[in-house]
Order: C-alpha cells, then structure tokens, then sequence
C-alpha cells in the first residue's frame, strides 16, 4: 500500500489530506485495503485504525475534491518527461472488462 515515505508529508499536506487527527498514511492505506479489496469497511484490518474514521474521512476527501486533486497530481510533476500510474495490481472480476 502507501507508506509515509512514498507519498510524503509535504505531498499530503499539499493536497489537503494530512493533519486531522489520526495517521494518515495509516488511513490511506486502510481506505485503499477496503477499495481494492472489495471488504466490508467493518472488516478492514485494525492496523489501519478505526474503519469508522477511514470511511468518514474518505467520504469528505469526496466532498472536498481531495480525490480528483490526488489523481490529477502526477500530472503536475515537471521533472519527468512521462508520468505512469500502474494498475497491474488491480484484479479484474471474471466476465468484467
């Protein structure tokens, strides 16, 4: 998943989703084991913390457009001449395309 030193504190800052509380490299990777894992949110791993505050919070990053900021971030990064996102760790269900 995401770790702290992967995305950064700067980064999280930056796009409006480090500073309310709990950990939140933790919550990421908690929303992210939830979302790619297609489990009930009460059944996330502890090691996440409380599935409660990871729903809450991504349910205000959606509101707050945190979301599209983060997906629209690679975009912006002038360093490189290409930027990929990988998917090859998204599994695909039988029959879906």
């Amino acid at each position: 998943m995401v770790s702290g030193s992967s995305l950064g504190l700067c980064f999280l800052l930056r796009l409006g989703l480090a500073g309310s509380g709990a950990d939140d490299g933790m919550t990421i990777n908690g929303i992210l084991y939830v979302l790619t894992s297609g489990c009930r949110w009460m059944d996330m791993p502890i090691r996440y913390g409380s599935y409660k505050s990871a729903w809450r919070r991504l349910k205000r990053w959606q509101d707050e457009g945190v979301w599209d900021r983060v997906f629209r971030a690679p975009s912006s990064v002038r360093e490189h001449g290409r930027v990929c996102v990988d998917s090859s760790t998204v599994e695909a269900k039988k029959g879906e395309k």
